[in-house]
Parts: C-alpha cells; sequence; structure tokens
C-alpha cells in the first residue's frame, strides 16, 4: 500500500495533477531557457559561441527575407502587368502580402506559446517558401495573388517567431539588444527591395 502511494506521489505535478510522463512541445525551447547560475545569481543564456551567431544570423535572414518580399514588385509592375494583364486586380498583389500580418498576429502569438517554437518557426519558413514559388511560377493574375498571400501568411508566422525567439533564449539584460536588430533587418529589406527587383535579368527578362 506504501509503495503505491509512493509511486502515485512521484507522478504528481506541483500542482496536485498526475503526470502523463509525455515532455511538452515546448521542451527544447524550455532547455535554451537563460536560467540563474547559482554561483553568480546571474541569468545565463544557454547557447553560446559560433551556434549562436549562426542561429542569430539565420533568424535575421529570415526577417530580411520576408521583408525584401514586401517590397519586390514595386520596380516590376508594368512586367506583371503587361504578362498578366488583370490591371484592375492589381493592388492585391499587396494586400494580399500585409494582410495576414494585420489578422493572424495575435494567432500566430499564441500559437508559438502552444507549440514547439522550433518547429512551428520551420513550418512558416517552408510556407513562406511555397507561397513564394506559387508566385514565381504563376500563370495569372489570381493565382499570383493567391501566392503572395500564403507568403504572407508564412512571413508574419517568420516576423512573430524571431521576436518570440529572442524573448525567450536571450537574458534579460541582452533581450533589447538582439529584439532591436529586427527593425533596421526589417528596413533594410524594404529598401533594397525595388532595387533588387530593378536588376535586370534577376527577377524579370528586359531588353
Amino acid at each position: 500500500m506504501n509503495e503505491k502511494a509512493t509511486s502515485i506521489s512521484d507522478n504528481l505535478t506541483p500542482g496536485g495533477f498526475e503526470s502523463s510522463g509525455t515532455e511538452s512541445p515546448a521542451a527544447d525551447v524550455e532547455q535554451a531557457t537563460p536560467k540563474a547560475d547559482e554561483s553568480t545569481g546571474e541569468i545565463e543564456r544557454k547557447i553560446h559561441g559560433i551556434k549562436w551567431i549562426l542561429t542569430v544570423g539565420a533568424i535575421l535572414s529570415c526577417v530580411f527575407l520576408y521583408a525584401l518580399d514586401t517590397t519586390v514588385v514595386a520596380d516590376i509592375q508594368p512586367d506583371i502587368i503587361e504578362s498578366l494583364g488583370d490591371f484592375q486586380k492589381f493592388p492585391w498583389l499587396a494586400t494580399a502580402y500585409a494582410l495576414p500580418a494585420c489578422a493572424l498576429v495575435l494567432i500566430q502569438s499564441k500559437l508559438y506559446g502552444l507549440f514547439d517554437i522550433k518547429w512551428l518557426y520551420f513550418g512558416f519558413v517552408v510556407l513562406f517558401e511555397i507561397g513564394s514559388a506559387i508566385s514565381g511560377a504563376a500563370p495569372t493574375m489570381n493565382s499570383l495573388i493567391v501566392g503572395r498571400m500564403v507568403a504572407g501568411i508564412g512571413g508574419c508566422g517568420i516576423y512573430v517567431g524571431s521576436l518570440t525567439f529572442f524573448s525567450v533564449v536571450t537574458t534579460p539584460k541582452e533581450r533589447p539588444i538582439y529584439v532591436a536588430l529586427i527593425s533596421p533587418t526589417w528596413g533594410i529589406g524594404t529598401v533594397l527591395g525595388p532595387i533588387v527587383s530593378a536588376s535586370p535579368g534577376l527577377l524579370v527578362e528586359r531588353d
């Protein structure tokens, strides 16, 4: 009887509920979450060195590509209209890309609180790439709008995920620095968008 009671008490969480023995979806993030050093009392980041540099670079690169795609169609408007027609639908190229940022930002923020940040972030990156592929191969204006919308959903998830990641895995002292890196990265991407699209032969063939 005592052994059974001991077994049950071992499976109870601090809240008094019995544990199922399975880890939460955010187990990987919890391991990377900064914790206080017992000797010094200071909070330290778990990821260091080249691994941290590559992680920050990868996240900022994703934000840069999302920003770049925001204004990349600015300088190729005549080419799009000449190739696909449907001039009256052209404003939807920008609207369909930006609309998810307004409609889904709260939902995606909640998803990052419920599921594993790493795999959810990867999922939004893949979704962004799928939308970009649809846009690049679009034979009609309607399919181009759909591709832009899919890319916008993925890009919004990338942006929200980047903010969430830096808020979770950095220490309170360094957190403002890394979160602040997202704004200039976004600004550089939006400025370079028209420049990239205007480069001859990069996005469209020009005589």
